[in-house]
């Protein structure tokens, strides 16, 4: 197990692919009538884990690539000024990576700060709900400070409810729908969205995949909270939500429901929301059978993503006539007894070596003898 040039290209390229035709399919909706929302985000996480571990096998299978990854490997070993290609981007990517990380730490901090002020102004609120959701370290808080409701945390977890603006029925439908989010596992999958962004930062692909796991995010959390309601319930949901909307382009945090980033509400995103829930896409029966086709899916395309991997294919050094192949039948490693290390032929020829050296060769199969 290692990781190589050609193992993260192939976890790019299989990350990047796939986020590519599930965004493609999203907008058909083809993608959700087979696998679910819920299926859908669990094949949105197999991409970003398959980016974030760009492992090599030991048995993978690979297939030779004479047409691209021979330019591509002969581009990035090219020197300049004692440096190749391929070190100059790995400095530039490792340097962006950590000027993103501390971005985004920086980012929570400022947003830390401002829920601790909420937390010390507003007051606590309890409610039955969270046993019923079976949450620990929830804690409810209602304020004047915000006009759109929020969730923030991980592990405890602090729901932000504001205190104007919306009544008590409306409040409830708000509470369902944020633990909903917390009882998801949403606000981890969206910190581990957010790490692939600032790893992958150079990448426009990962930012389409944070934006469309946050909408599934949604799509999946309304379809919950209103499976069991009525079309005037629905309405009435859906009422609740253009609300939110209205308030949150009004809002100066930006924040909006079950989002800990500063991202804010589109339109395009609230539509969509309004005709699947018009349409009641996702039934309770179809959920569990689309999680299943997505288990499924998923764990197939996790295997063959690691089963194969293309490399450069060079072809080998010819041998003069009077070479001679070096192979652990002719030649050994001999340990001496002043503690040095010899490689030596059954002809004769031998050369000291390192310790190192005679360790990987003798890991490599070479007889270690004693002298």
């Amino acid at each position: 197990m290692k990781i190589t040039f050609f193992s993260v290209v192939m976890s790019i390229l299989w990350g990047s692919i796939l986020i590519l035709l599930f965004s493609l399919l999203r907008k058909k909706k083809s993608l959700t009538e087979v696998c679910s929302v819920t299926g859908i985000v669990i094949l949105y996480v197999f991409c970003a884990v398959r980016m974030l571990i760009p492992i090599e096998l030991p048995w993978v299978m690979i297939i030779p690539n004479k047409t691209i990854y021979n330019p591509l490997y002969d581009a990035i070993r090219y020197q300049v000024f004692s440096v190749s290609i391929g070190e100059m981007l790995i400095i530039v990517w490792l340097l962006g990576t950590v000027i993103q990380i501390l971005r985004l730490i920086v980012r929570y901090h400022n947003f830390g700060t401002k829920i601790r002020a909420i937390k010390e102004s507003g007051k606590d609120v309890s409610s039955s709900l969270i046993e019923e959701y079976g949450i620990k370290k929830v804690r409810i808080i209602m304020t004047d400070k915000t006009k759109v409701p929020m969730t923030v945390g991980v592990g405890k977890y602090v729901i932000i409810i504001p205190e104007t603006d919306y009544s008590d029925r409306e409040r409830k439908l708000i509470l369902h729908h944020e633990l909903t989010h917390i009882k998801n596992g949403d606000l981890i999958i969206q910190l581990l969205a957010n790490i692939l962004c600032a790893v992958y930062w150079w990448n426009p692909v990962v930012y389409m995949f944070r934006k469309d796991l946050e909408q599934y995010f949604e799509l999946r959390c309304d379809g919950t909270v209103t499976s069991n309601m009525s079309k005037q319930e629905i309405a009435e949901y859906l009422e609740i939500l253009l609300k939110i909307y209205k308030n949150g382009n009004d809002n100066d945090s930006g924040a909006t429901i079950g989002v800990i980033e500063d991202y804010s509400i589109g339109g395009k995103e609230l539509k969509e929301r309004f005709e699947r829930l018009s349409q009641r896409i996702e039934r309770t029966s179809r959920r569990y059978i689309g999680r299943l086709a997505a288990f499924i899916l998923a764990a197939g395309l996790l295997i063959m993503s690691y089963s194969f991997i293309i490399q450069s294919d060079y072809p080998a050094p010819e041998m003069d006539e009077d070479a001679i192949e070096v192979t652990t039948e002719n030649a050994s490693v001999v340990h001496l007894k002043d503690g040095s290390y010899v490689f030596r032929m059954d002809d004769g020829y031998q050369t000291v070596i390192s310790k190192e050296s005679a360790e990987m060769l003798i890991k490599d199969g070479f007889e270690l003898k004693e002298e």
